[in-house]
């Protein structure tokens, strides 16, 4: 996950929330889990499917 410690909490949800938007090079952002070069909704989801 976005903290790379491989388990899901809040500390990976404010990552998420501050890299929230384009990433400035596509796979640049720990925060855009799809890796589609956005940090959006589809990433909050994934992260939220694999919370805990």
């Amino acid at each position: 996950m976005p903290d790379g410690d491989d388990s899901v909490s809040t500390n990976d949800l404010l990552i998420l929330f501050s890299n929230w938007g384009p990433c400035s090079v596509k796979g640049d952002s720990p925060a855009d889990l799809d890796d589609d070069g956005q940090v959006e909704t589809s990433d909050l989801l994934v992260l939220f499917a694999t919370w805990g």
